[in-house]
């Protein structure tokens, strides 16, 4: 006999619940046994119930037995708001059944009894049982217990049914519950306090017949119930470079001739600078180069659409066009209450949605502030470069420097410049008694760029980038001055001419 033939391939089924089967790679197997637990809160009831909605609807029965809960009335009072509740399901293809006067008066065999007639009787491809924790309050040993949970593995394997237990006893990492040993998975849910705010994870702790993605992963609740954001940096790195030579133009003419050409394709960005120097404005500009081809993403978490048109409008860009004739889309994420997945997830769900090419990204520190592990900024903004560069994504992220006038530049995080292929800094300089705005490509990687520091001017026609401020030095600090007899133009005057020819730097 073949092992094929001896041991017939696991069949899984989707959990309906978004962003989970990623996680346990492909969904549940059909006739395990399987822990959900968490303390009060966590959200198993509706993990349970999303499970248990999401069968009915895809053609089998349900069992819902509750031990220690609250009643079958309140439960769906609380459920019925949810997208995925259906009335029309219940009782016929998903019946709820309390057992908890059984186990008391007949303890575990009783309540076992009671599972294998309601599971005959309904032909349940799905049972819950709710309220597990009291099943081990009740059995005499743990080899009762365990031989309870033996025997619910039987009938499920049986039966072709899957079997979920909530628990809401959560387990200490350090300690081993017997009865973890035996059931097929244990999935753990918590609800973890940052500060002021609160996080939800999911952390899979074992999972029998397949891999899955190790570590924590966020998840959120809302009317259409438990969305789970895998952690970025678990996916497989093993992804195709869609990156290629081509150039991709940030609509400043001598902008790009100081890059070489423009951006590369496939490649990650940073233009960093203060407050208000212009970052946002040569965003709005790569973004205003898109065309059906090379469509755009804006994904903002200062402005919101509405005011990102009208601030792009007011630089001469006209970004609304460029919406209306859908080569652009605009996204915006209050920096408040989120999550780095949540963010990571909703962009590139819009990159494989509407194919961009172009990307640009309104906000770094905000991205950095969303993060519940601070330590994760370096790996996460990694994984994601990984991704979008898979996808032919051009990246450009904007990032606050915290000084306006500083001899030093200090990255917006450590360990975040060697994942950047490109870096931009713009900044103020007092120079003749006025304000001034520059420019300078720090990092062009595998390619030719101009480093020359040069002026650039904002008008009513966008961003224009001026010439070379020759014979002046500190210019980098934001108090520049004169070490040569050159004359450097006033503001707003005309690019000042050098003899010198342009360096160019190869990186």
């Amino acid at each position: 006999m073949s092992s094929t033939s001896f041991a017939p391939k696991l069949e899984r089924f989707n959990s309906g619940i978004p962003g989970l089967d990623r996680v346990l790679g492909g969904g549940f197997f059909t006739g395990g046994v399987y822990i959900v637990e968490g303390r009060p809160g966590a959200g198993k009831t509706i993990f349970a119930n999303q499970l248990a909605f999401h069968a009915v609807l895809k053609g089998r029965c349900a069992l819902y037995v509750t031990l220690l809960a609250e009643s079958h009335t309140r439960l769906l009072q609380h459920l019925q708001d949810m997208t995925f509740f259906d009335a029309s399901a219940i009782p016929e293809r998903l019946t709820y059944v309390s057992g908890f006067r059984t186990l008391e008066e007949g303890g575990l065999k009783s309540l076992l009894d009671l599972v294998r007639q309601e599971l005959r009787a309904h032909r349940a491809g799905l049972i819950v049982l709710d309220g597990f924790a009291a099943v081990g309050e009740t059995a005499a040993s743990d080899r009762d217990f365990k031989k309870f949970v033996h025997e619910l593995q039987v009938h499920a394997a049986l039966a072709n049914c899957t079997i979920f237990l909530l628990s809401s006893g959560v387990t200490d990492h350090d300690r081993v519950q017997p009865v973890h040993t035996m059931v097929d998975g244990l999935v753990q849910l918590t609800d973890r306090p940052f500060g002021v705010r609160m996080q939800r994870e999911l952390v899979v702790q074992k999972f029998r017949g397949g891999s899955y993605l190790r570590g924590v992963h966020s998840f959120d609740i809302t009317d259409d119930g438990i969305r789970v954001h895998p952690r970025l940096e678990s996916f497989s790195a093993d992804l195709a470079d869609a990156g290629t030579s081509e150039r991709l133009g940030t609509g400043v003419p001598q902008l790009d001739s100081m890059l070489g050409g423009g951006l590369r394709c496939g490649t990650t960005a940073m233009l960093l600078g203060p407050t208000g120097v212009g970052k946002s404005v040569l965003g709005y500009s790569f973004l205003a180069q898109s065309t059906g081809d090379s469509r755009g993403l804006l994904f903002s978490f200062y402005e919101t659409p509405k005011r990102a048109l009208a601030k792009a409008h007011g630089v001469g860009l006209d970004l609304e066009a460029r919406c209306k004739a859908e080569d652009v889309e605009i996204m915006w994420q209050s920096p408040v209450e989120t999550s780095l997945d949540v963010v990571g997830g909703r962009i590139l769900e819009a990159v494989k949605r509407r194919s961009i090419k172009r990307l640009f990204i309104d906000g770094f520190n905000a991205l950095q502030a969303s993060a519940a592990y601070v330590e994760r900024v370096p790996q996460f903004f990694g994984a994601l470069a990984r991704e979008l560069r898979a996808h032919g994504v051009t990246t450009v992220y904007s990032a606050e420097l915290h000084a306006i006038f500083s001899p030093q530049i200090q990255p917006p995080v450590e360990g975040i410049s060697p994942l950047l292929e490109d870096l931009v800094i713009m900044r103020f300089v007092e120079l003749n008694g006025s304000l001034r705005r520059i420019i300078s490509v720090l990092k062009l990687r595998e390619s030719e760029f101009d480093p020359a520091i040069r002026e650039f001017v904002i008008t009513g026609k966008g961003l224009q980038v001026r010439g070379r401020l020759d014979g002046m030095e500190a210019i980098m600090t934001g108090t520049a001055h004169v070490t040569s007899a050159d004359r450097v133009p006033s503001a707003g005057g005309p690019p000042t001419k050098s003899k010198r020819r342009p360096a160019r730097r190869r990186r």
